[in-house]
């Protein structure tokens, strides 16, 4: 029974192979869709298409995976649609919302969305450390976040201006604190950047995947560093209106 399969255990680690050519080391990683008989579909073509739809998730999700077909997540999903949007139309798309007269938070609470729904992601928020107040794309999250957490995301990213990890080993060896607390939220990959600007620290942009590994892409991590600029303007901007 596929369904029965824990996110957690995601095959990566048994598919991931790293090689050494000369002087170069590459790995290899590998994507699974799943989908069962007859639960999700009575034929072949039906199940081979519920495949192919989460197999194209979890490529879009940002590979090293495996997606068990849900009917009301993936039912709608174009297998044909493979291209992806280029980082110039994403930085053109966040200009375009910044032109719109909202206040701060409201602005921040659009980009978060747009951030989130382009690169399909389980949470993106934007979080400050003097009140550890947060702006989510997720609806049932307090406004004002766990301080926990937040410390967690300070002693992990340190002084870093980005950190990305897809293994929570890598954060356990930078804190054993946010790894544990991670691990509860069953948070797998985890992208941060600092929102700062030469003279002061305002919080954090977070990207992160539960339930699955995520292999961050370069465009994540620029698209990323992007908004970390613009955010960074809107809360210097926003403090200079006070």
């Amino acid at each position: 029974n596929v369904s029965s399969f824990s996110p957690v255990s995601s095959p990566h680690r048994v598919v991931r192979r790293t090689y050494k050519l000369g002087d170069i080391q590459t790995f290899v990683t590998g994507t699974t869709g799943c989908a069962s008989f007859p639960k999700d579909a009575s034929t072949y073509d039906e199940l081979f298409t519920k495949v192919d739809k989460a197999l194209y998730r979890g490529k879009t999700k940002g590979r090293n995976c495996f997606i068990v077909y849900i009917e009301e997540k993936h039912a709608n999903i174009d297998v044909h649609r493979r291209e992806t949007t280029s980082l110039p139309v994403l930085f053109e798309a966040i200009n375009g919302l910044c032109t719109t007269r909202k206040r701060k938070d409201s602005l921040i609470k659009d980009i978060v969305d747009y951030i989130n729904d382009t690169l399909m992601l389980g949470n993106t928020f934007v979080v400050t450390v003097d009140d550890c107040k947060v702006i989510s794309s997720e609806k049932k999250v307090p406004y004002y976040y766990d301080k926990d957490y937040i410390d967690g995301i300070q002693k992990s990213i340190g002084d870093k201006s980005v950190f990305a990890s897809n293994d929570l080993r890598d954060i356990k060896e930078a804190n054993p604190y946010a790894s544990e607390y991670l691990s509860l939220k069953n948070v797998q990959s985890v992208l941060c950047a600092r929102i700062e600007t030469l003279d002061k620290f305002y919080g954090y942009l977070v990207l992160y995947e539960n339930k699955i590994v995520r292999i961050w892409q370069e465009n994540d991590v620029s698209l990323v560093m992007y908004v970390q600029k613009i955010l960074s303007m809107l809360f210097a901007l926003d403090e200079r209106k006070k």
